[in-house]
C-alpha cells in the first residue's frame, strides 16, 4: 500500500528513469545498512539454544524476504516507468 502511493507520487511528479534510478541505488543503501545490522544481530544471536538457533533462522530469513521484496518493487517500477513511457512515444508518434 505504502509502494503504491509512492509509486502514484512519482508518476505524478514525472519522475525520469534516471531519477528513478538513482532513488532505488539511495534505497539499496539504506537496505544495506539495515541488513549489516541484522546480519551483526544474527552472528551476535548465537545457537547454544534452541530458541536462539531458531530465532537465528528467522532473522536470516527476514534478510532474504527484505532483499527479495527490494528486487521485486525496483523491477515492477521500472517496467511500469518503461510501459508508460512507451505508451507516451506511441500516442506522440500517432498524433
Amino acid at each position: 500500500n505504502e509502494d503504491q502511493e509512492e509509486q502514484e507520487e512519482n508518476e505524478e511528479k514525472g519522475e525520469s528513469r534516471g531519477k528513478i534510478l538513482q532513488r532505488h541505488k539511495r534505497e539499496w543503501k539504506a537496505l544495506r545498512t539495515s541488513l549489516g545490522d541484522m546480519k551483526a544481530h544474527k552472528k551476535a544471536i548465537g545457537e547454544r539454544t534452541l530458541a536462539k538457533k531458531s530465532e537465528k533462522k528467522q532473522v536470516g530469513k527476514d534478510i532474504k524476504t527484505a532483499v527479495e521484496e527490494m528486487k521485486q518493487r525496483h523491477a515492477q517500477e521500472l517496467a511500469d516507468f518503461d510501459k508508460k513511457d512507451q505508451e507516451k512515444k506511441e500516442r506522440q508518434m500517432s498524433s
